[in-house]
């Protein structure tokens, strides 16, 4: 019943997914209006995934993976809930295909392992949490990034087409994907400092790799994007550029944990 659910809930998302991608081709609104439906169907799907899986006694903070595939979820709900005030509609081209990624990679990519008994125990899984949650808000950081850069180029050439002529402003696009990073960001600080204090209890002397590199690497971008705009009013096209760069590499902290998964559990970003 739960792979059942699954693969249902990757069917939603990827037909929601090609019907996003055709309404950036500027097809017809009658041939894509079943986007937002669907991506509403494949979140009921994927909640009842995990609620499933709960069921089996498979917490969502227990592992990288478990994690990945349970809040992955809190991506399109937020994204949902913020859409029709701020005429977000066009995000969703972005929300829902990370959304995917990030499903896929937490099925395919290797199962999670069993957490180490005493403290670590309790401290792991909201290390694990933090850092997803972060991961979370800097992906809708991105997505309303790209679409401040894809609209700020089609403003200049004076020809918006297909469903980017329906986002908000630029000013509304550079505000919400900023609040999205102030919410990103005290996550992942959270989640680095849990991680060096597992990482320690754990006794690993070697625990700067590929993963803690860019996740140091990942914050520090993050901070010079906020105290840039909090001190000289960086904003705009430059802060979108941050906030994707920023986010390709908290991606890549994800990408390196999920390759190294075979190793152990995460512990130390």
């Amino acid at each position: 019943m739960t792979d059942v659910v699954f693969y249902l809930t990757i069917a939603c998302y990827a037909g929601a997914c090609g019907l996003y991608l055709a309404k950036l081709g500027g097809a017809a609104p009658r041939l894509t209006g079943a986007a937002l439906p669907l991506t509403g169907a494949a979140v009921v799907a994927h909640i009842a995934w995990v609620g499933l899986r709960a069921m089996r006694g498979e917490c969502p903070a227990m592992g990288i993976h478990s994690a990945l595939g349970g809040f992955s979820v809190v991506i399109v709900l937020v994204f949902l809930a913020v859409m029709r005030r701020y005429r977000l509609h066009a995000v969703g081209a972005f929300v829902v295909p990370i959304t995917l990624l990030m499903l896929l990679s937490a099925r395919f990519t290797g199962d999670a392992h069993e957490l180490p008994r005493g403290v670590h125990r309790v401290l792991l899984p909201i290390h694990i949490a933090a850092n997803l949650l972060g991961l979370v808000a800097f992906a809708l950081a991105f997505a309303l990034a790209i679409g401040y850069l894809i609209q700020e180029r089609q403003l200049k050439k004076k020809r918006l087409v297909g469903i980017f002529s329906r986002l908000p402003s630029l000013d509304v696009l550079d505000l919400v994907s900023f609040r999205c990073v102030t919410i990103g960001f005290p996550l992942l600080t959270v989640g680095m400092v849990l991680g060096a204090v597992v990482a320690q209890k754990l006794g690993e002397e070697a625990f700067v790799g590929t993963a803690q590199i860019l996740a140091v690497l990942t914050w520090l971008l993050f901070a010079v994007v906020i105290a840039l705009r909090a001190l000289v009013g960086w904003r705009g096209r430059r802060a979108a550029i941050g906030t994707v760069l920023g986010f390709l590499l908290a991606a890549g902290v994800l990408v390196s944990y999920l390759l190294r998964s075979g190793a152990g559990p995460a512990a130390g970003a």
